[in-house]
């Protein structure tokens, strides 16, 4: 079984972010359920592989940015009160001024933010690299996958 040390925060939105969860915990029906990789008849090929429901420390189901206004003043507050610590922040289909609030608010409690990018309007090049500036100036790891599937192992 495949295992692994890593505390976990994941903020999202919709279907995408409720499927990344039920594959990380390997839900039992999780690919029929949710269609994961386009498969119509699953054959539980995942079952008793993993399960990494233990390294989720936390998740945070966030506001639909469709329905949010287009500038968000203070988008600090849709953020959650209290953010625990965790190893990696993952950030999935956020308003934009959400977004960019993020790396101040989980400064020295995370160490590698995540924003997958399956869809462009969740994270425009211009907002991965004003996103990467700010991460990097508080000393956080950031990664913009698109699609998320590409990502790979950095050594960092």
């Amino acid at each position: 079984m495949f295992q692994s040390d890593l505390q976990l925060i994941v903020f999202h939105y919709g279907f995408f972010g409720e499927r990344f969860i039920a594959n990380l915990m390997n839900y039992s029906n999780s690919c029929p359920s949710f269609g994961a990789c386009g498969i119509n008849s699953c054959t539980l090929c995942k079952e008793k592989l993993y399960s990494f429901s233990k390294n989720i420390v936390a998740s945070f189901s966030m506001v639909d940015p469709k329905t949010m206004p287009s500038f968000i003043e203070n988008a600090e507050d849709f953020l959650p009160k209290f953010i625990p610590e965790a190893d990696i922040a993952i950030a999935i289909n956020l308003h934009a001024d959400v977004l960019s609030a993020l790396p101040e608010k989980i400064a020295g409690k995370i160490s590698a933010l995540i924003v997958p990018v399956e869809e462009p309007r969740w994270c425009t090049p211009g907002l991965a690299r004003q996103l990467r500036e700010k991460c990097e100036s508080l000393g956080i790891e950031f990664l913009a996958p698109k699609p998320f599937c590409v990502m790979r192992k950095s050594g960092q």
